[in-house]
């Protein structure tokens, strides 16, 4: 390089130095050099950017990003500046202000004379939007969403649990004229039965509870779920009538045949009977249904259709399991028929025997009301158990004396 150039970069540089080193001394005579008022904003920018709300310092994309948006918000809003050190921070707000100005305000919302509207107003918004939240959970329940609903979180202490109860039995005559509560039947002859408090077994029970053995039995055998509930579940019927260990059962009357049909209709029972019934009958007559097969199998009849049914042959598995499960659900209905048939002849016989095995409570003819043999007959027993009775009366007042006796002569 020329020296000539050197020499003369060097006094510009020295020139430079001194007019900087002149402007420092004579303006403020501290360690930093007057700045604009734009230079200064961008460096507190650059400096509130770099540290975050926290003092963590923000990548440098991030600042570059955010300097032309903070520099506009800067000369919008007056800030206040300090100067310590040569550095520029912006004040801190006054807590202790903010809290008062918050207390203003809420002193304010309160003193207004809407307020009280406004707080029922909001009150009645969350009530309704915790009912949707309510309706909208049970729907869900019902569909088999996992979602709690009422059921969930109710109690059963206001729940009663149904009570056992003894039973009244009556039977219609033309001077009562009672009505059946299901079937509403006023034949004279039928027997009515209804639930009475073993506490209290001399309170005859209301019209509107009697029901007749066979609608009672009958809708035992159809749905059982219902039969509580046309007492509106206020007693136990079904444990207390209808069980062999209830002290109230109705199957105490019946007898073995009673028994007998009672397990007999129980629906896994009944199935089972059914198709091992089914399948005897299929063996016993397995040669018939021999027979008859081979006999289908070359007869004209099916061969000459076989141009309609030949190309379902050579079909895919697919195909031939749909068919299977066509069979099988058709075979299923058929079983299913033929065991309902079979329950209703069942239940008709054992509404026939609890009709006649139950006997009479209320409304039992008397002696006066039978005829004059009856009526001969249970005088001629009533003054035999009479004469009995004081028999075993007298033979009691010898053992007595004799014992008496006994120890009078011990003690002599």
């Amino acid at each position: 390089m020329n020296p000539t150039v050197t020499s003369s970069l060097r006094q510009r540089r020295r020139r430079s130095a001194r007019t900087i080193g002149r402007k420092r001394t004579s303006t403020f005579r501290c360690d930093f050099v007057p700045i604009s008022p734009v230079l200064m904003s961008v460096l507190l920018l650059l400096l509130v950017s770099t540290l975050g709300a926290n003092g963590r310092r923000v990548p440098f994309s991030t600042r570059i990003s955010t300097i032309k948006l903070d520099f506009y918000k800067a000369q919008r809003k007056s800030v206040p500046l300090t100067f310590r050190g040569g550095a520029t921070v912006a004040a801190p707000e006054d807590e202790e202000e903010v809290e008062d100005d918050k207390e203003e305000t809420g002193a304010d919302i309160r003193q207004h004379p809407d307020y009280a509207k406004l707080q029922s107003y909001r009150m009645r918004q969350q009530v309704l939007l915790q009912l949707r939240a309510i309706h909208l959970s049970e729907a869900l329940a019902k569909r088999g969403v996992p979602l709690p609903c009422l059921q969930d979180v109710s109690t059963p202490e206001g729940k009663a649990k149904p009570k056992n109860v003894d039973w009244e039995c009556i039977q219609i005559t033309k001077e009562n004229a009672l009505e059946c509560m299901y079937t509403y039947e006023d034949q004279v002859g039928t027997k009515l039965i209804a639930p009475v408090d073993p506490k209290n077994v001399t309170d005859i029970p209301k019209n509107s509870e009697w029901i007749t053995i066979v609608a009672l039995n009958r809708q035992r055998r159809k749905d059982i779920s219902k039969v509580d509930a046309m007492w509106h579940n206020k007693y136990a019927i079904l444990d207390s009538w209808f069980k062999v260990d209830s002290e109230y059962s109705l199957l105490q009357h019946v007898g073995w045949k009673g028994i007998l049909l009672n397990t007999l209709l129980n629906e896994t029972i009944l199935s089972l009977v059914v198709g091992f019934s089914l399948y005897l009958l299929l063996v016993l007559f397995l040669p018939v249904w021999e027979a008859l097969l081979s006999r289908f199998l070359v007869s004209g009849m099916l061969w000459s259709r076989w141009h309609s049914w030949g190309r379902f042959v050579h079909l895919g598995l697919p195909f031939k399991l749909m068919v299977g499960q066509w069979i099988l659900e058709n075979a299923n209905k058929g079983f299913q028929s033929i065991k309902g048939k079979i329950k209703e002849q069942l239940v008709e016989m054992e509404c026939k025997i609890l009709v006649e095995s139950v006997p009479l409570t209320l409304g039992v003819p008397t002696p006066a009301h039978v005829e004059e043999g009856d009526a001969a007959i249970l005088q001629e027993e009533e003054e035999i158990m009479e004469h009995l009775i004081q028999k075993e009366s007298l033979e009691s007042d010898d053992d007595e004396g004799d014992e008496s006796s006994e120890e009078d002569l011990d003690e002599d």
